[in-house]
Protein backbone atom coordinates (compact mmCIF):
# COMPACT_ATOMS: atom_id res chain seq x y z
CA UNK A 1 0.00 0.00 0.00
CA UNK A 2 1.17 3.53 -0.69
CA UNK A 3 0.55 6.61 1.45
CA UNK A 4 -1.88 7.79 -1.22
CA UNK A 5 -4.18 4.79 -0.78
CA UNK A 6 -3.90 3.79 2.88
CA UNK A 7 -2.62 5.53 5.98
CA UNK A 8 0.74 4.25 7.18
CA UNK A 9 0.43 2.59 10.57
CA UNK A 10 2.75 3.04 13.53
CA UNK A 11 3.69 -0.61 12.98
CA UNK A 12 5.29 0.50 9.71
CA UNK A 13 7.53 3.01 11.52
CA UNK A 14 10.17 0.41 12.51
CA UNK A 15 11.05 -0.55 8.91
CA UNK A 16 11.10 3.17 8.03
CA UNK A 17 13.64 3.80 10.80
CA UNK A 18 15.82 0.95 9.56
CA UNK A 19 15.59 2.27 6.03
CA UNK A 20 16.71 5.73 7.14
CA UNK A 21 19.52 4.29 9.30
CA UNK A 22 20.77 2.48 6.18
CA UNK A 23 21.63 5.91 4.78
CA UNK A 24 18.57 6.68 2.66
CA UNK A 25 17.13 10.16 2.33
CA UNK A 26 13.80 10.46 4.16
CA UNK A 27 12.65 13.66 2.42
CA UNK A 28 10.39 11.79 -0.07
CA UNK A 29 8.86 9.93 2.87
CA UNK A 30 8.09 13.19 4.67
CA UNK A 31 6.44 14.55 1.56
CA UNK A 32 4.38 11.36 1.19
CA UNK A 33 3.27 11.47 4.83
CA UNK A 34 2.14 15.06 4.43
CA UNK A 35 0.00 14.42 1.35
CA UNK A 36 -3.73 14.77 1.81
CA UNK A 37 -5.92 11.71 1.87
CA UNK A 38 -9.58 11.55 0.90
CA UNK A 39 -11.45 14.72 1.84
CA UNK A 40 -8.17 16.40 2.83
CA UNK A 41 -7.92 14.11 5.83
CA UNK A 42 -4.13 13.95 6.26
CA UNK A 43 -4.44 10.62 8.07
CA UNK A 44 -0.68 10.20 8.44
CA UNK A 45 -0.14 13.15 10.79
CA UNK A 46 0.17 10.89 13.89
CA UNK A 47 2.93 8.94 12.16
CA UNK A 48 4.54 12.21 11.09
CA UNK A 49 4.99 13.10 14.77
CA UNK A 50 6.73 9.73 15.28
CA UNK A 51 9.06 10.42 12.34
CA UNK A 52 9.83 13.85 13.85
CA UNK A 53 10.57 12.29 17.24
CA UNK A 54 12.75 9.61 15.63
CA UNK A 55 15.26 12.17 14.39
CA UNK A 56 15.76 10.58 10.98
CA UNK A 57 18.18 12.36 8.62
CA UNK A 58 16.47 14.27 5.86
CA UNK A 59 19.28 15.22 3.54
CA UNK A 60 20.17 18.75 2.43
CA UNK A 61 17.56 21.36 3.31
CA UNK A 62 15.59 18.57 4.96
CA UNK A 63 14.68 20.40 8.15
CA UNK A 64 13.19 23.28 6.15
CA UNK A 65 11.18 20.84 4.01
CA UNK A 66 10.08 19.00 7.15
CA UNK A 67 8.81 22.15 8.86
CA UNK A 68 7.09 23.50 5.76
CA UNK A 69 5.45 20.18 4.84
CA UNK A 70 4.20 19.58 8.38
CA UNK A 71 2.67 23.03 8.73
CA UNK A 72 1.14 22.83 5.25
CA UNK A 73 -0.48 19.52 6.22
CA UNK A 74 -1.85 20.97 9.46
CA UNK A 75 -3.18 24.03 7.62
CA UNK A 76 -4.62 21.88 4.85
CA UNK A 77 -6.53 19.46 7.03
CA UNK A 78 -10.15 20.49 6.95
CA UNK A 79 -11.27 19.37 10.38
CA UNK A 80 -9.64 18.98 13.75
CA UNK A 81 -11.85 18.03 16.66
CA UNK A 82 -11.13 18.00 20.37
CA UNK A 83 -10.08 14.35 20.01
CA UNK A 84 -7.23 15.46 17.73
CA UNK A 85 -5.77 17.96 20.20
CA UNK A 86 -3.22 15.58 21.82
CA UNK A 87 -1.97 14.45 18.41
CA UNK A 88 -1.71 18.03 17.17
CA UNK A 89 0.10 19.13 20.34
CA UNK A 90 2.61 16.28 19.99
CA UNK A 91 3.14 16.95 16.28
CA UNK A 92 3.78 20.68 16.73
CA UNK A 93 5.87 20.06 19.85
CA UNK A 94 8.08 17.60 18.00
CA UNK A 95 8.38 20.12 15.18
CA UNK A 96 9.74 22.77 17.57
CA UNK A 97 12.06 20.30 19.30
CA UNK A 98 13.38 18.90 16.03
CA UNK A 99 13.72 22.01 13.90
CA UNK A 100 13.57 24.93 16.34
CA UNK A 101 11.16 26.63 13.91
CA UNK A 102 8.90 28.49 16.32
CA UNK A 103 7.99 30.91 13.53
CA UNK A 104 5.87 28.35 11.66
CA UNK A 105 4.06 27.28 14.84
CA UNK A 106 3.57 30.94 15.74
CA UNK A 107 1.94 31.43 12.33
CA UNK A 108 -0.60 28.73 13.18
CA UNK A 109 -1.30 30.24 16.60
CA UNK A 110 -1.74 33.76 15.24
CA UNK A 111 -4.16 32.88 12.44
CA UNK A 112 -7.34 34.84 12.85
CA UNK A 113 -9.40 32.45 10.75
CA UNK A 114 -9.63 28.70 10.84
CA UNK A 115 -10.25 26.14 13.50
CA UNK A 116 -9.74 26.97 17.12
CA UNK A 117 -8.07 23.59 17.76
CA UNK A 118 -5.13 24.50 15.51
CA UNK A 119 -4.62 27.92 17.05
CA UNK A 120 -5.05 26.85 20.68
CA UNK A 121 -2.77 23.83 20.42
CA UNK A 122 -0.12 25.84 18.56
CA UNK A 123 -0.26 28.49 21.30
CA UNK A 124 0.00 25.81 24.02
CA UNK A 125 3.05 24.29 22.34
CA UNK A 126 4.70 27.71 22.17
CA UNK A 127 3.93 28.36 25.84
CA UNK A 128 5.34 24.99 26.90
CA UNK A 129 8.27 24.55 24.51
CA UNK A 130 8.92 27.85 22.79
CA UNK A 131 11.44 30.49 23.82
CA UNK A 132 10.42 33.19 26.27
CA UNK A 133 9.98 35.70 23.44
CA UNK A 134 6.98 33.82 22.07
CA UNK A 135 5.03 33.81 25.33
CA UNK A 136 3.24 37.14 24.93
CA UNK A 137 2.37 36.47 21.29
CA UNK A 138 0.97 33.03 22.18
CA UNK A 139 -1.11 34.48 25.03
CA UNK A 140 -2.43 37.21 22.72
CA UNK A 141 -3.39 34.53 20.19
CA UNK A 142 -5.30 32.65 22.91
CA UNK A 143 -7.05 35.87 23.88
CA UNK A 144 -8.12 36.48 20.27
CA UNK A 145 -9.48 32.94 19.98
CA UNK A 146 -11.42 33.38 23.23
CA UNK A 147 -13.05 36.56 21.90
CA UNK A 148 -14.03 35.31 18.44
CA UNK A 149 -17.78 35.83 18.42
CA UNK A 150 -18.41 33.51 15.48
CA UNK A 151 -16.78 30.54 17.18
CA UNK A 152 -18.96 28.00 18.92
CA UNK A 153 -19.06 28.44 22.67
CA UNK A 154 -17.05 25.22 23.18
CA UNK A 155 -14.15 26.61 21.14
CA UNK A 156 -14.09 29.90 23.00
CA UNK A 157 -14.28 28.10 26.35
CA UNK A 158 -11.34 25.91 25.36
CA UNK A 159 -9.28 29.00 24.52
CA UNK A 160 -10.35 30.63 27.79
CA UNK A 161 -9.40 27.53 29.76
CA UNK A 162 -5.91 27.56 28.23
CA UNK A 163 -5.62 31.30 28.83
CA UNK A 164 -6.56 30.78 32.48
CA UNK A 165 -3.98 28.01 32.83
CA UNK A 166 -1.11 29.91 31.19
CA UNK A 167 -1.92 33.62 31.56
CA UNK A 168 -1.23 36.03 34.36
CA UNK A 169 -3.87 37.58 36.61
CA UNK A 170 -4.79 40.37 34.18
CA UNK A 171 -5.39 37.90 31.36
CA UNK A 172 -7.58 35.68 33.52
CA UNK A 173 -10.09 38.42 34.21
Amino acid sequence: ATPETYPISLHDALPISRWVLAGNDATPLVRALCRPGPLRGYWNLPLMSEVLADGARLGPKGEQILADATVAAVRGRLTFGPQDAPMLYRLLGQLIIRTGRTDVVLGLAARRRGQVVKAVEAARVLLDLGPAGTREVALAALGRQAQRRRLPLEGRCWALQCLAAYGDASQRS
